[in-house]
Order: C-alpha cells, then structure tokens, then sequence
C-alpha cells in the first residue's frame, strides 16, 4: 500500500487520477517544511487553492489523508474539505513532549477519533522523550494516551524506523528489529488483552484500511 508523504510530486488536481493508477492509495499533503498544497509542522498555513483542489480530487478517488506532517491549520481545514478516511500514520502525544506541531494535541486526537481514523506511535526518540534516555515505557505511555482519547482499537505502530536516522535514535529496547516484542510485553504488562495487543500489532491498521474506498473498490 502506498502512501505519498508530501504531495508535491502531484502537479495539480488533474494530474490524482494518474497516481492512484500507479498505486498511490494515502496521501499526506505536506511534510514539515509545507508544499504548494499545504501548511507543514515546519511551515505555518492552511490549504492552498491547489490544496483544495486536490482534497476535492482525491476524495472522488477515495483516497485516504494522512495528517502527520500538517500544520494546525491545514489539519482542521482539511478535516472541513474531506469525508474521507484520515490518519496520523506516525505522530505522538504533544501533551507527553511538547506544543510542536509534529505532535497531536488531544483535540486533534478526539477529531480523528470522531472521524473513525487511526493513530500511529512514532519511535522516533525524541519524539518520545525530548531529553535523556528513553525506554519502551516512554513509548507506552504515548499509545496508552491515545487510546485514552480514541480508544485502543484505533492505535497502533507508526514506527517511523525508515526515516533517515541511526538506530541509536530510537529507544533502547528497540534498536534492533528483534526488540518489537517489548512494546506487545509491555502493553500486556499494563493491562492489554491479547485481542487488543494484536490490534496495536497489526489488526487496526488492516480494519482501518477496508474503510480507504480506493483499496476495497466502493469509490
């Protein structure tokens, strides 16, 4: 399944079709520093003219939204211009790590609640913990704040592993690809069922994606 951080390859609205025929099924309009459709969490602002107007082309598309990378203002204006399905494929708590747009504030975790969307925790370190050393509690206690919100059949893994840092930059007990069974421990630790783990695990993001209309064909 793929999933377009930052639209900027799209030229403009008629060029959508063309990319859901290549495969594209989930599009996040911006990453940080903002495109020509989007304010970032780098870059202040709201939807564009284009942005619109692609919003507009891909939900006929039935395509999804992923809101990890947008500002505060293109993520209320695009929850106003779009029905279709959203997410936050990798972002974490601001009110665990601090006010930076990159994080959702628990508004916007209650907006993709109410809109049946799905969050994903990011591993990024800092992200977890904005300083010393970080654990896989640091990134317990971020899913257990989003499952507060939206509840735990809509959190899962965002990972964020392939984005461009060292695996030094992530918590301890996850450095290596063998240490993923800590996070499943550790919810079970804190109370998870073995439905609600797997959930985490996998199970959400594969119930949240037959609501993406350009994957199940009801578009």
């Amino acid at each position: 399944i793929l999933l377009m951080e930052c639209a900027d390859p799209i030229a403009d609205a008629s060029e959508a079709a063309w990319w859901v025929q290549q495969g594209i099924r989930m599009v996040g309009l911006s990453w940080g520093r903002g495109s020509r459709f989007a304010g970032g969490n780098a870059a202040p602002g709201g939807l564009t003219a284009d942005g619109r107007s692609l919003v507009a082309a891909l939900e006929d598309l039935g395509v999804a939204h992923d809101c990890s990378h947008l500002s505060r203002a293109s993520f209320d204006e695009l929850l106003e211009a779009t029905t279709g399905p959203i997410c936050a494929s990798h972002s974490n708590a601001a009110s665990l790590v601090g006010s930076n747009p990159r994080h959702l504030d628990d508004p916007q975790f209650e907006a993709i609640a109410s809109r049946k969307g799905i969050v994903g925790l990011n591993l990024y370190r800092r992200f977890l913990r904005p300083e010393g050393d970080v654990t896989v509690e640091d990134c317990l206690d971020h899913i257990e704040h989003a499952a507060g919100i939206v509840g735990r059949h809509r959190v899962a893994l965002g990972s964020d592993a392939d984005g461009g840092f060292p695996s030094t930059d992530l918590p301890l007990e996850l450095q290596r690809l063998s240490g993923l069974p800590t996070l499943a421990e550790g919810l079970s630790r804190r109370g998870w069922s073995k439905k609600e783990i797997a959930g985490f695990q996998r199970k959400n993001w594969e119930d949240w994606l037959l609501t993406v209309p350009s994957l199940t064909g009801c578009h």
